[in-house]
């Protein structure tokens, strides 16, 4: 998306690696990869979804564009520029 807004919101969508359903929240088009894992696992734990997650290790959690994608998100990319808003979190190997 070349020339948006980057303080310009959008919804996404980020299934979590053993969770029943994705989490729906509010990102900045200009938030980097690691501010939103950050923010999803914030409001994960928010809304006490299972299994629960180390809210402090967000570090060793990847962001993937879909479950069947092998390759995370660089986390200094920017979701503005992923071309998605509907993502996989999972614990990085």
């Amino acid at each position: 998306l070349q020339g948006y807004e980057k303080e310009a919101k959008v919804v996404v969508n980020v299934t979590v690696e053993g969770s029943p359903g994705p989490i729906r929240t509010l990102v900045k088009l200009g938030a980097n990869v690691d501010e939103t894992i950050k923010l999803v696992m914030k409001k994960y734990k928010e809304e006490g979804r299972r299994p629960k997650l180390d809210t402090d290790a967000a570090s060793f959690y990847e962001l993937h564009s879909s479950n069947y994608s092998l390759e995370s998100l660089n986390r200094s990319d920017l979701i503005g520029d992923a071309g998605s808003r509907s993502f996989y979190l999972r614990k990085g190997s």
